[in-house]
């Protein structure tokens, strides 16, 4: 069962400002395995979704996963529409406090 993946403003926006910054600190090699690493990633979502761990135990459809040692994906399980919606591409360097989702 395969599972649309669904990039909300937000994703959109803190994947770009994660782009930026690995540009201006890394190089275009660290830029493109980041990329590589998002696309591998969502193409095993899309037929597991559950593969991240529950954000808590409270919300077991907010799943975060692993794109880098720096670099969570937060994202949001939707079953019965068969989508999973992306919230947000979190840089660990921040301050997990000031995660708001929605």
């Amino acid at each position: 069962m395969v599972f649309e993946i669904k990039w909300t403003e937000r994703s959109v926006i803190s994947y770009g400002k994660n782009i930026e910054y690995l540009r201006t600190r890394w190089s275009e090699k660290v830029v493109e395995k980041f990329e590589n690493g998002v696309k591998r990633r969502l193409q095993a979502l899309e037929s597991h979704p559950y593969l991240g761990r529950p954000r808590s135990q409270n919300s077991i459809h907010i799943r975060r996963t692993i794109i880098n040692k720096r670099i969570l994906l937060i994202y949001q399980v939707k079953p019965n529409k068969r989508r999973i919606d992306l919230l947000v591409f979190w840089n660990t360097y921040l301050n997990p406090k000031k995660l708001k989702l929605k």
